[in-house]
């Protein structure tokens, strides 16, 4: 049998088959497993070409190095005292759950930060890079394209349906969608219900038709990017959805501040500076919106591209007086996975933190999980 063995072996997965035959190996992918697996990553499902995008995306990542700061590819040593200082202020006081899922982020954050130090990577390179990276199972990608890809219906060119969601743009995302931005698995949901939402980062209103359902107030969503907003409009109007209110502004850290909008759909980042073609808007801080308009907060979700902790400098009063349960998206860069709770866990508010993201995305859509526990 072993004789046999050292002649012939194979391995089979979901995507593809591999042979080993007198030690050599010949892979065989399943075409329809294959482009089945990359749709059901989220960002790739509304796209032209998605299976393309899908690993352009994952080429850019790994080339960027995973996030800014001091950890960049070149001078990041996971070696040193100071990556050392800064996991032990990550980790304390999480679940085990969460800490498998940062340590797995690690890993994949090495990954990128080894892959972004060849100057022209080949083929062979991302595939060496990828072997060290946890990629979901089989069984969460065939129960994701079962019970959300393949749900998706193209009504027509300006109109698709997902169960009973509409949408004027083909991207629905799971993050959305399927998990709900993780705002089921909230221990104190029940308070919410009394209080309004703050949704940072509308896009085109996704998130916020799934969260009007959660209050019995209003859903706050705010989206800087002009064009977005006039999806997110649209997708108010298709779902005749009445206790949204839409504000075509950015957060930032500063009132009646100007900043730009760059990028391109759900990808637009807020930023300081003008680049060509970036779109010009207005921002103001949290903290300013809800005392003018007397909000009583009791969740704030953040998603935007990176500027995460420009918000929270502008929101601190906001969560200190009214300590609102948060859902914060950490994985935009290796500065806002490592500093964000910390920064947060600084102002001494007793919150409770859990790091969570879905099963199918090894590192995208992770969410910072803080909520104030009754004791």
């Amino acid at each position: 049998m072993k004789l046999l063995e050292k002649i012939f072996s194979a391995k089979n997965t979901y995507i593809y088959k591999d042979f080993t035959i007198l030690g050599r190996r010949i892979r065989c992918i399943n075409t329809k497993k294959f482009k089945q697996y990359f749709k059901s990553i989220p960002l790739m499902v509304h796209a032209k070409s998605r299976y393309g995008k899908a690993l352009k995306v994952f080429y850019t990542l790994i080339a960027t190095g995973g996030g800014g700061g001091f950890y960049t590819a070149s001078n990041c040593d996971f070696d040193s005292e100071q990556f050392s200082a800064e996991y032990r202020k990550l980790t304390a006081g999480l679940d085990k759950d969460s800490i498998a899922t940062v340590d797995s982020a690690m890993t994949i954050y090495k990954a990128y930060m080894d892959f972004a130090k060849f100057k022209n990577p080949t083929i062979q390179d991302w595939i060496n890079t990828g072997h060290s990276l946890k990629l979901p199972s089989d069984t969460t990608i065939k129960h994701l394209c079962k019970d959300f890809c393949d749900r998706i219906e193209k009504i027509n060119d300006n109109l698709y349906r997902y169960k009973d969601y509409l949408l004027p743009v083909n991207h629905f995302e799971s993050s959305v969608f399927y998990h709900r931005h993780s705002i089921d698995k909230l221990k104190t949901l029940g308070k919410i219900r009394n209080k309004n939402i703050i949704d940072v980062g509308g896009f085109v209103g996704d998130s916020a038709i799934i969260f009007s359902k959660y209050t019995d107030k209003n859903v706050y969503t705010f989206e800087a990017s002009p064009e977005n907003f006039e999806l997110v409009k649209k997708t108010l109007e298709l779902n005749k959805t009445s206790n949204v209110i839409p504000v075509n502004m950015a957060l930032g850290d500063k009132a009646e501040d100007v900043l730009y909008v760059t990028g391109c759909t759900s990808g637009k980042t807020t930023t300081a500076v003008k680049y060509e073609n970036s779109e010009t808007i207005n921002a103001t801080t949290l903290d300013s919106y809800v005392q003018n308009h007397n909000i009583d907060v009791g969740l704030i979700k953040v998603d935007i591209e990176g500027y995460e902790q420009k918000f929270l400098q502008g929101a601190e009063n906001t969560i200190k007086t009214q300590k609102p349960a948060l859902l914060i998206s950490i994985y935009h860069s290796f500065d806002d996975y490592m500093h964000i709770k910390p920064l947060i866990e600084s102002w001494n508010l007793n919150y409770t933190f859990r790091i969570i993201k879905p099963e199918e995305n090894p590192l995208l859509e992770t969410l910072l999980v803080a909520e104030v526990l009754e004791k």
